[in-house]
């Protein structure tokens, strides 16, 4: 599994800002070279907005689809719900249970394993429930 994580630390596989480039241009950046699995992004960046890359991340074709799991801080219960209506898939509060983190990244990939079918079809209503759809070699009606 690879995943972008987009925080305030420096550690390998991580988005770090340089100097002269935020760390929002520098994970969106990385978005089109990688293959990722999974987006993490700390609510609590520092000189950056988590909820605008969000946002942004949501726009990109490529990354659309793409699970956005947060890291918030106790209490941060505003941004957390404008983060969930905006489609972010899941969060965790700080401290962070290891357990409880690997638990929520599992069920992600699980959730995309069964999204990709669609995903892979070309379906931009696969989030509009029932649709059908139907492309060169691939029939999908959910209903």
């Amino acid at each position: 599994m690879t995943a972008l994580s987009a925080h305030s630390g420096g550690a390998a596989g991580r988005v770090r800002a340089r100097p002269g480039r935020p760390i929002l241009r520098s994970a969106l950046l990385r978005l089109p070279d990688g293959d990722f699995d999974l987006i993490i992004v700390s609510l609590s960046l520092q000189d950056a907005d988590g909820l605008r890359l969000c946002s942004q991340v949501r726009s990109l074709d490529r990354a659309r689809h793409l699970p956005i799991l947060i890291i918030a801080e106790p209490g941060d219960d505003a941004p957390l719900l404008r983060g969930l209506d905006m489609g972010v898939n899941d969060y965790v509060v700080r401290p962070i249970d290891p357990n409880e983190l690997l638990a929520r990244v599992r069920t992600q990939r699980q959730a995309q394993a069964l999204y990709r079918p669609f995903a892979r079809c070309g379906s931009s209503r696969a989030s509009r429930w029932p649709f059908s759809t139907r492309s060169p070699g691939c029939t999908i009606a959910a209903t």
